[in-house]
């Protein structure tokens, strides 16, 4: 069970990354405040939406990591059944 929880979050990570090389920014319609703006990454537009403007690196640095951890997923030793 463990190494499919890595493959998932491998392959999540990976599509992630792979969505941001379309994307110059990401705007979310919605209600609230910008309490933290999580390294100058989330800001908010003149009609309060939130704008996430990702760092250039993100797409390649998302990609690689969950690569990584497809990999390791493969590598872990299979369960073994009691018998």
């Amino acid at each position: 069970m463990l190494r499919s929880i890595f493959l998932a979050v491998g392959v999540f990570v990976v599509l992630l990354g792979a969505s941001l090389f379309q994307v110059d920014q990401v705007v979310l319609y919605g209600e609230g405040d910008l309490q933290d703006d999580y390294f100058g990454m989330i800001t908010a537009d003149e009609s309060g939406r939130h704008v996430i403007n990702p760092p250039d690196w993100a797409p390649f640095s998302l990609v690689a990591v969950g690569g990584i951890t497809c990999l390791y997923a493969f590598a872990l030793p299979a369960a073994r059944r009691p018998t």
